[in-house]
């Protein structure tokens, strides 16, 4: 069991998160259905992590992109005190020893360039672009959803209170945890890709690092984003499921007329406006029992503001 807010250093915790990532495409890594960040993993995923632990050699950049990571090349320099005077040499009388051809030392690699900044913002675009493709969006789209912090804060409350359904019906958090796991996996798949065009150039994986590390942190913002597929998804697998049993569990029909009314609102909402993300939010926290196809063909005004009263 491993609980990510435990982990207090930022390098380990980015270490972690990427071994479980991996994890998770194999189906080793399962979340915590009560508790956030809280995962379970496999005695496999264990077993395989101590054999490449004991048989692969210890990676000789470890140490320094670690201290890169954490800053301390950008620490100031430690007061190494005053060396002591060099004494000065007796002259040899000539012959009175056999010449020696001194040995050099090999002149210092010289240190790469730092990439321009055009090229710099070309490959973090190219970067960022790659791994948005992944998932369904477009930069464009996500910087204009995200530009004003209080789309992002409703946004945020939106995903809270559909997670908060997840909590509570068994179907719905297992297929929410297996549409997270496969853009995970989508994810790494991009990175590893992306990262094997780099062929070494640390300059370059720095940058690759920063994107990657940035999408992965707001990833729970994009779900919702309807690009993503996400609702959808949901509502059809949801049906999938009745289908066998010609029916659905008690509540489930709720759930998913809810569902649809909140699909019917990312359709029609104008969601580069945080009040609409407010609205989103309000049509997934209606209690039960709330006529949900009624509401669904209620006639809907775009360019009318939300209003609790009309829910």
């Amino acid at each position: 069991m491993v609980t990510l807010t435990d982990i207090t250093n930022d390098y380990d915790s980015r270490v972690v998160r990427r071994v479980m990532n991996a994890g998770a495409a194999v189906k080793a890594v399962a979340p915590d259905v009560k508790i956030d960040d809280r995962y379970y993993i496999r005695p496999t995923l264990y077993e395989t992590l101590l054999t490449i632990r004991a048989t692969a050699p210890e990676s000789p950049g470890y140490g320094h992109e670690r201290a890169r990571f954490e800053g301390v090349q950008q620490r100031p320099a430690l007061d190494g005190g005053m060396l002591r005077d060099t004494q000065h040499e007796l002259p040899l009388r000539k012959g009175s020893v056999p010449e020696i051809e001194r040995r050099r030392a090999p002149p210092a690699l010289p240190r790469a360039q730092q990439l321009a900044q055009e090229e710099r913002q070309r490959l973090v675009a190219h970067y960022r672009e790659s791994l948005l493709d992944a998932i369904h969006l477009r930069p464009d789209v996500v910087d204009t959803r995200l530009s004003l912090p209080q789309s992002r804060d409703a946004i945020l409350e939106a995903w809270k209170a559909l997670n908060a359904h997840s909590k509570k019906n068994e179907n719905l958090g297992f297929l929410l945890r297996e549409f997270q796991n496969e853009q995970d996996r989508i994810l790494s798949e991009v990175y590893s890709r992306l990262r094997g065009e780099i062929d070494g150039d640390e300059r370059k994986q720095t940058l690759l690092e920063g994107v990657d590390g940035r999408v992965r942190d707001d990833l729970t913002l994009y779900m919702l984003i309807p690009e993503t597929g996400l609702i959808t998804y949901l509502i059809e697998e949801l049906e999938a499921a009745a289908q066998p049993d010609d029916g659905l569990i008690h509540g489930e029909q709720d759930l998913k007329d809810q569902l649809k009314y909140v699909r019917e609102g990312l359709g029609k909402l104008d969601l580069d406006n945080p009040r609409s993300w407010d609205e989103i939010c309000e049509r997934l926290t209606i209690r039960a029992g709330t006529d949900f196809r009624n509401l669904l063909n209620k006639p809907f005004d775009r360019d009318r503001p939300p209003d609790d009263g009309d829910i």
